[in-house]
């Protein structure tokens, strides 16, 4: 990771909204994307204990990426026929993968995600980050 260029960013991020994500214009923002919903829907159905069902998870997982607006509506059915062509264990893996992206080794659990994304050259960042986005939002609006 380039800290310089993530510093870059920062300070240009925060000139132009200066109280943060908690700067009215983003919350208009995210008002406009359902955030709040997507919000509460990541907390309550994709929690650390939700691999045990992996089937249920990655229900949930693909629920959250179609119903995103920040995914690319090209990349949302693409996703949803990869994992609709996935075996049991690459489900699980993708499962794995996403919990530890959000719950633990954040490094494994992103190439996790990479490798099995790659399958399709769907390994962008929106199908990415969008699961964990949301799970870890603390938006002042909620």
């Amino acid at each position: 990771m380039n800290i310089n260029k993530l510093k870059a960013a920062e300070r240009e991020f925060l000139a132009q909204y200066p109280d943060g994500f908690e700067d009215e214009a983003l919350i208009k923002i995210a008002k406009r994307h359902n955030m709040s919903k997507h919000v509460a829907f990541a907390q309550e159905h994709i929690g650390p204990d939700s691999g045990s069902n992996v089937e249920k998870a990655i229900a949930n997982i693909v629920l959250l990426i179609s119903r995103s607006s920040m995914v690319s509506f090209f990349e949302k059915p693409k996703f949803k026929d990869l994992v609709a062509r996935l075996d049991a264990h690459q489900k699980a893996f993708l499962v794995d993968s996403m919990l530890a992206l959000i719950h633990g080794d954040q490094q494994s659990g992103f190439d996790g995600v990479v490798d099995i994304l790659r399958q399709e050259k769907l390994a962008r960042w929106s199908l990415t980050t969008i699961v964990p986005a949301y799970y870890e939002q603390t938006m002042p609006y909620l």
